[in-house]
């Protein structure tokens, strides 16, 4: 089975604004450090982390669509996400 947390994914900022971060080829992990250390980005950093997983998310999800809509499932999808981000620990090293 492939590591889907592993994947790296290529997020270019879309401003060249003073002050913007620019990131590029980050894992889902260094995506959650960032969500953690820059919480008034949280938003930007959620919307990168659950395209680059959207693929796997919607696998799941398609499991469940005799029983809900596909976007209502989608929509879920990102709140567990949003849920296992902040009760992740990035002291922990799981691999």
């Amino acid at each position: 089975m492939k590591n889907y947390f592993g994947t790296k994914v290529k997020i270019v900022s879309k401003s060249k604004e003073k002050g913007k971060i620019v990131i590029e080829y980050m894992s889902n992990e260094e995506l959650i450090e960032l969500i953690k250390e820059y919480p008034a980005r949280k938003a930007e950093y959620m919307e990168e982390l659950y395209n680059q997983n959207r693929g796997i998310i919607y696998k799941i999800a398609k499991r469940f669509e005799g029983q809900a809509e596909s976007e209502d499932l989608m929509q879920e999808a990102y709140i567990i996400l949003d849920k296992t981000v902040t009760a992740y620990d990035t002291s922990l090293d799981f691999k």
